[in-house]
């Protein structure tokens, strides 16, 4: 598995967070699971999966 994290912004602070999910398959090759959306306030306000979003 690979997990993604991204800085935000937020009142001159960066707060780290989980942004995307891959898969490593045995030959190498990578599948996105997941991403995780984030609104200005650094809070999670959605889940996109492969094929649907939450």
């Amino acid at each position: 598995m690979i997990f993604r994290f991204d800085q935000i912004t937020l009142s001159a602070s960066l707060f780290p967070r989980l942004t995307a999910v891959w898969q490593v398959l045995y030959n190498g090759n990578r599948v996105l699971l997941c991403r995780y959306h984030y609104n200005e306030h650094a809070q999670l306000v959605g889940v996109s999966h492969r094929d649907t979003s939450i």
